[in-house]
């Protein structure tokens, strides 16, 4: 929800009953941290110990109280801070009461049609009209409703009694009223579907009290301020500043209302809800980008707002006449700067209110207000997305978009990708429901899409062609000069300057109000101003704001006659030298020109915020910028050249952005900045290295969505960076829009971000950004630029390479994908290692993909096969062992290879070592040895198989052990294993402890020698066994000391992260746990989770037994450390490391309310920390307690620290 700032007075009233006039509205406030003001808080509050709202539940225990409770609540809060007798004529103020009121009001004031307080009436009636509809929709299982509703419209009649004198600011209020009303009405368009489960309901309640609550308290607020109640007669308010948290979650609410009704509706249609295809996928894919995209792309208010009174009030009657009639397309042509798109955001203002008794839904597009987003494919997107959001639980268009999702992700070319979902636009318009309302679509600048002239005619044709397929569907479309396709069933017309010249007027009386040397002069005087400013502007709202810009800012009446002159010679000035010579008279310092030449250059306009980034940095020192500039003031000090909405800053109009581009290219101005497009590049890489200290770590999981929701609200101008970096690359010289080849330069080099999170950062974003083929070549792209910058072998080459290579693969170009996954493998081993998993996962990728491209001849695919095998090998042999499976199958893998590719000598070898490892894990007398020989026999064909493998199994065969004949191999260990258990069976403990020790020590001995996961297994085996036998002896100190000793040894060890090594030491971990040593079980316990994660093993059967058992064992450890024992003696059974573990688990878990346990545990902690003089680890502690049971102690104001209920005493 957009910020708004309104500024109120109060009333001024002169002899004969006409106020003068309003002041304009406050601009909005820059810092949105700021604190609300003292005693304004727009929270929802408790009801407890408060009655008298309309007496007892008598609705039944079946209805939800949350509406009557908030009721209440904001009863209590309009009493105490307006006064019972004011509160007297607000309570019981029915819908038909303030309906009423405003006929009245209408009857008494006789506003003028297209006034401000002609436009609040409007609002606040047909607000009212909402809220009365949402009331309805609630009363059926909500308690309360109708007292509420009623302290909800007298509160709006309170708002409108401040009177047309506070007109602008109430039109901010009530537009921002409306609005957030107009986001439940698609849900209530589908009543039969509001109460189909107990969340809906829910839901719904909580949307109709944050209505109610927004109501309220904007009211309480502008009656204080206007009466005097407050400490300044005239406030700036941001709205999404002060009730930001109330907006949000009414917004989150009605996602969530949406998503279980879609979630309803596609299970009556038969489908597994969990199988089919989210909204929230369809919603992310088709969405805005970011906020700015959605506001200036889809929001009409954001050019309506800046509409002058009195103004396209010209077009209403042709408006009406077209929504009534038969004709589906109308386009309206004029040309640039003759406001198209104030007039688009009337149309929209004027459809989302009954047009002769019928309501429309309405959708907006603005396809030129972002220069990076002017394409087809932005509009299709966005129509989809608004028509997503108003035909909620509409199974066409969800299988419409659910097929078109699922072909755009296997498409490459980008027109099919596109093609798709216009498809996918035309079937759902031919499906509307059958009580749903009928739908105008609004564009504006289809002419301004990339490709020019034509691509916008085609653009208009295809957007003709839809609508004669859709039912119930109209369009208006708004450019400067196209044609009316002859198969559309519509009409076109040019706005000439005499249907503007009225509005002209209007802007043009506005924009010189506040210029003194055109107040001065009598009326007659100021009319002959104003009729030649319209005469010479030719329909030009555009010039003619310019104009009035350059007679404002003139500094006498002198200069302020001979600009006025000047435009009564035949050589009149253009645009272009309008804002040169506005640029001329304001005098930019050096760091306003640097920020005109960030907003002329941006992707997309920027915020207040971003701007403030951009500044933030030195690109010529490569370091953080030690000037931080006003931004607020230095936009203002050139805000006759800008736009500003929403704290969203922009040139003026295309014309303007244009002329400032080319005045500060040639020099004219001074900025400081040598080349523009390369300083534009440059900045935002340098901001994203500066705060991207992190480096990261490679990944092939694009899940993972907690960079950007941790990063982007953290560092204001990293989103803008990821997702438009490309598109300032291509307007440079490095990599320009025609080359797919960049060029190097010591300039990027210097700036550009080493972290891998910045290519990570890429995948996750520009996934649903662009289209599939676009998405890859900006991948390639990108990683080249990587390459020239740090060399091949770098971290975030690798990550390029990655996001390159999977998307090749789902989209079947195996070869493209294998390429670039040997490319990732390759650069694993250097920067990674050769058994980093992340290396390993690529090289089985590879092998997976090249399977069906081997051949009987040594290619360049068989050779990196090679290659790959020989890293697998070597990563499975640190991670399993040399003797496991897996690295025999691997190197089975390669002899197949070099049999394949006839090279006998290194199968031969392959088969050798394959031997010898089989001879050390299964004996050499085993069947798979002497399948084995079989194998080597028949393939490598050296005559008798006896002769053969006797040669083969020599190498093998140890020096020492052949003299003595006895070899301790692993059949001999688990020979003595068993007699071991014999011995225990037959009470004979001295035999079985002594057969014990002296197996230990020596799988101990040999395991000092070996990385064989098969020997390091048994000996964990055996001292398993061990610590069972002495346990049952009644050993358990020793037990413990062992156990512990063996737990240690393998913390770090090569081998921790083996499978079976991991399982053996889950064994450990139970008995330990079993003789009361919780806190060293629990530690392995977390290392055998830790394994499973990842390995991506996470779904398994063992790891939920594994987090069972540490749930479990956390527990334990959490009794230990609460028991009085503990407390009392100071004991250690529990180290601090897993206290302070334990504590941070408890605090930072919010769905929890704290208890007992983790006060005492603070207070334990924070007493040790005390007597050690730890004191800022103690005020940590302390402050993480106080933050989950006081929150309130560290309110910024005394005033607002309340005594907390709960621990009081601690």
């Amino acid at each position: 929800m957009a910020p708004i700032a309104t500024g109120m007075r109060s009333p001024q009233v002169n002899g004969n009953g006409a106020s003068t006039p309003p002041m304009s509205p406050s601009s909005a406030k820059a810092n949105r941290r700021s604190m609300p003001s003292a005693g304004f808080k727009p929270s929802r509050m408790s009801s407890a110990g408060f009655s008298g709202f309309g007496g007892s539940r008598s609705q039944g225990s079946q209805k939800l109280p949350i509406v009557e409770d908030t009721g209440v609540a904001l009863k209590r809060k309009s009493m105490s801070e307006l006064g019972a007798g004011v509160y007297q004529t607000v309570e019981d103020t029915s819908f038909v009461n303030l309906v009423s009121w405003i006929r009245q009001e209408r009857l008494t004031s006789l506003p003028h049609k297209g006034s401000t307080w002609d436009t609040v009436l409007i609002r606040a009636l047909y607000f009212a009209d909402h809220l009365h509809g949402f009331e309805n929709a609630v009363q059926g299982f909500a308690s309360g409703s109708n007292a509420a509703a009623q302290l909800g419209y007298g509160h709006t009649k309170l708002l409108l009694e401040l009177g047309h004198q506070n007109s602008d600011a109430l039109d901010k209020a009530f537009g921002f009223f409306y609005k957030c009303s107009l986001m439940v009405s698609s849900l209530l368009d589908r009543s039969e579907l509001l109460t189909v489960t107990p969340e809906t309901r829910e839901q719904l309640c909580m949307m109709y009290t944050d209505l109610l609550t927004l109501v309220v308290e904007v009211a309480i607020r502008f009656y204080k301020t206007v009466h005097g109640m407050m400490s300044s007669q005239t406030t700036s308010l941001d709205m999404y500043e002060v009730f930001g948290s109330t907006i949000e979650t009414f917004r989150l609410r009605r996602s969530r209302t949406s998503d279980a009704i879609w979630n309803h509706q596609i299970e009556s249609d038969g489908m597994d809800t969990e199988d089919a295809l989210t909204i929230e996928v369809l919603n992310n894919w088709l969405r805005p980008q970011d906020r700015v995209l959605d506001l200036l792309g889809t929001d009409h208010t954001t050019f309506a707002d800046q509409q002058a009174e009195f103004t396209c009030l010209w077009f209403q009657e042709e408006l009406v006449n077209f929504v009534k009639g038969s004709n589906e397309c109308l386009l309206l042509n004029g040309p640039a700067g003759s406001g198209k798109t104030t007039l688009a955001g009337s149309i929209i203002e004027r459809l989302q209110r009954p047009v002769a008794r019928k309501n429309f839904s309405t959708i907006f597009c603005s396809i030129g207000s972002v220069p990076s987003e002017a394409n087809t494919l932005h509009v299709v997107k966005t129509l989809l997305y608004q028509l997503l959001g108003l035909r909620v639980g509409n199974m066409y268009l969800y299988h419409a978009l659910a097929r078109a999702y699922e072909y755009a992700r296997q498409t490459a070319d980008s027109k099919g990708y596109e093609d798709h979902l216009w498809n996918a636009l035309t079937d759902a318009l031919q499906h509307p429901l059958e009580h749903a309302n009928d739908t105008v679509i609004v564009i504006d600048g289809v002419d301004e899409v990339q490709g020019g002239q034509q691509a916008g005619q085609s653009l208009l044709e295809r957007l003709t062609r839809v609508i004669g397929r859709s039912k119930r569907t109209k369009i208006i479309a708004l450019s400067q000069s196209l044609q009316l396709p002859s198969s559309a069933r519509g009409t076109q017309r040019t706005i000439s300057p005499e249907d503007t010249r009225d509005d002209i007027h209007a802007v043009a009386i506005r924009a010189l109000a506040h210029s003194s040397h055109f107040t001065s002069k009598p009326g007659p005087e100021q009319e002959t101003v104003i009729a030649h400013i319209n005469d010479t502007a030719k329909g030009s709202f555009l010039w003619a704001t310019l104009v009035c810009e350059v007679l404002k800012v003139e500094q006498s009446p002198d200069t302020f006659s001979k600009v006025l002159q000047s435009l009564k010679s035949s050589d009149q000035p253009s645009v272009p030298e309008l804002v040169t010579r506005l640029l001329s008279i304001l005098q930019p310092s050096k760091e306003t020109v640097q920020l005109l030449s960030f907003i002329v250059g941006a992707a997309r306009p920027l915020t207040y915020d971003e701007i403030t980034c951009l500044f933030s940095v030195d690109v010529e020192k490569n370091s953080p910028s030690e000037k931080r500039p006003d931004v607020h003031g230095l936009v203002t000090s050139v805000r006759p050249l800008l736009s500003v909405s929403n704290d969203i800053v922009r040139p003026r109009h295309n014309i303007v952005q244009t002329s400032l581009q080319t005045v500060i290219d040639q020099g004219k101005v001074q900025s400081g900045i040598k080349d523009r497009p390369l300083d534009s590049l440059l900045r935002p890489l340098l901001y994203a290295k500066t705060t991207l200290t992190d480096k990261g770590q490679p990944t092939l999981d694009n899940t993972d969505q907690s960079y950007p929701a941790k990063l982007f609200p953290r560092y204001p101008l990293l989103e803008y960076v990821v997702r438009y970096w490309p598109y300032h690359l291509r307007q440079t010289s490095i990599a320009p829009s025609n080359s797919t080849e960049p060029k190097s330069s010591p300039e990027l080099q210097k700036v550009f971000p080493d972290s891998t999170i910045m290519p990570v950062l890429e995948w996750l974003c520009w996934d649903d950004q662009f289209p599939g083929s676009q998405e890859v070549e900006l991948h390639v792209l990108v990683s080249r630029i990587r390459k020239h910058v740090f060399t091949e072998d770098h971290p975030t080459v690798l990550q390029s390479y990655i996001n390159v290579a999977t998307y090749f693969e789902p989209m079947g170009n195996d070869r493209e994908a294998s390429k670039y996954y040997f490319f990732a493998t390759t650069i694993g081993q250097k920067v990674l290692s050769h058994f980093h998993p992340v290396t390993v996962d690529c090289a089985t990728r590879f092998l997976s993909l090249t399977e069906p491209m081997t051949v009987t001849s040594r290619t360049e695919v068989m050779t990196q096969r090679e290659k790959v095998l020989l890293v697998l090998i070597s990563a499975y042999e640190r991670q399993f062992g040399v003797t496991s499976e897996l690295v025999i199958e691997t190197r089975q893998m390669l002899a197949d290879l070099y049999m394949m590719i006839h090279e006998q000598d290194h199968a031969t070898q392959i088969m050798q070592v394959i031997h010898g490892a089989s001879v050390e894990k299964h004996g050499s007398d085993s069947d798979q040895v002497r399948d084995l020989s079989d194998s080597l026999r028949v393939q490598l064909g050296k005559g008798k198989k006896d002769q053969d493998m006797g040669t083969i199994g020599n190498l093998f065969i140890d020096d020492e052990e052949e003299e003595t004949g006895v070899v301790f191999d692993l059949d001999r260990a688990s020979a003595l294993l068993r007699d071991a258990e014999l011995h225990v069976q037959q009470n004979k403990t001295l035999e079985a402890e002594q057969t014990y020790v002296e197996l230990w020590q020596q799988l101990s001995e040999r395991c000092r020698t070996t990385l064989s996961t098969e020997w390091h297994e048994k000996k964990l085996q055996t001292v398993n066994a061990y610590s069972k036998f002495l346990k049952q002896q009644k050993r358990e100190t020793e037990t413990s000391a062992i156990l512990t000793c063996v737990a240690e040894e393998y913390r770090h060890h090569e081998l921790s992260y083996s499978e079976q090594i991991v399982s053996k030491l889950t064994e450990t971990a139970h008995t330990l746990k079993s003789v009361g040593q919780h806190n060293a079980a629990l530690s392995i316990y977390r290392q055998a989770s830790s394994y499973f994660k990842s390995t991506k093993k996470a779904q398994s059967r063992s790891f939920s037994q594994i987090e069972e058992e540490i749930a479990i064992t956390l527990n334990e450890v959490l009794k230990s450390a609460t028991s009085q024992k503990n407390l009392t003696q100071n004991t250690n059974t529990v180290s601090e490391s897993s206290l302070r573990e334990i504590f941070r688990s408890l605090i930072s878990n919010e769905t929890k309310s704290i208890d007992k346990s983790t006060i005492t545990i603070s207070k334990q902690l924070t007493s040790q920390f005390m007597e050690e003089r730890r004191y800022s680890e103690a005020v940590d502690i302390i402050s993480s307690t106080l933050q989950r049971t006081w929150s309130s102690f560290f309110a910024a104001s005394l005033h607002e620290v309340s005594m907390t209920s709960t621990f009081l005493h601690e």
